[in-house]
């Protein structure tokens, strides 16, 4: 509940309150031992960095969530993990290295049928 309450706060551009969710539903994530949304979580607050014009620590975020998920081997976490990083490697300026994680993203998206991540028609 605490991380669809982030996730609206967010939304909402009231980046200090999404965080202290966002922190407390990755606290429970971390806890519980549930890497999949441990993963998703931290994808989350990259987007939170990112929209409070901290692209730094959306990087670092979005890293260590394609890093959970990888060892995780969960491939569906893998896809969205890497678009996040993506994304938030964009907001840095790191082009180069935003498209080939949206590249490696697409790739997982297509080859699990995703069609709305993988801009099929």
């Amino acid at each position: 509940m605490t991380n669809e309450i982030a996730l609206l706060l967010n939304l909402t551009s009231r980046s200090a309150e999404a965080l202290t969710y966002f922190e407390e539903s990755l606290a429970l994530c971390r806890e519980l031992g549930n890497t999949t949304a441990e993963a998703r979580v931290l994808g989350n607050i990259a987007r939170v960095h990112l929209n409070a014009g901290r692209p730094a620590e959306g990087v670092a975020c979005a890293t260590q969530a394609a890093g959970i998920a990888e060892a995780s081997g969960n491939t569906a976490g893998v896809a969205d993990s890497y678009y996040q990083l993506g994304v938030a490697l964009r907001a840095a300026g790191r082009t180069g290295e935003a498209v080939l994680r949206q590249r490696q993203a697409l790739d997982y998206f297509q080859k699990q049928q995703r069609r709305s991540m993988g801009g099929w028609r």
